[in-house]
């Protein structure tokens, strides 16, 4: 987990992962009814659900250099037939202004 710079985060996943583990371990051991188990799994998935994506989110945040950009096309202009993929006959070729 070094590679997640922000010592705070770090902690919070580390902790999430150390009770998620400690109360796995505390509710199969353990004499519960099923549904209190049911209800501690859900639990367990929501934290490690958590733990992942916060993972995920500060790898993308400091470490992918190509951010996801969104771009838009206008004055769309299908083009000729004789510009058609020839490996692919259900698209079509277009010019259109990118911003």
């Amino acid at each position: 987990m070094d590679f997640i710079k922000d010592s705070g985060l770090r902690e919070k996943i580390k902790n999430a992962m150390n009770y998620s583990a400690w109360l796995y371990k505390f509710i199969n051991e353990s004499e519960q009814d099923d549904l209190i188990k049911e209800e501690s799994y859900r639990v367990i998935i929501l934290y490690v659900h958590s733990c992942i994506e916060a993972t995920l989110i500060n790898f993308y945040e400091n470490y992918v250099l190509e951010k996801i950009e969104y771009k838009e096309y206008t004055n769309i202009q299908v083009l000729n037939e004789i510009y058609q993929n020839k490996n692919n006959l259900n698209s079509f070729s277009v010019l259109a202004i990118q911003t």
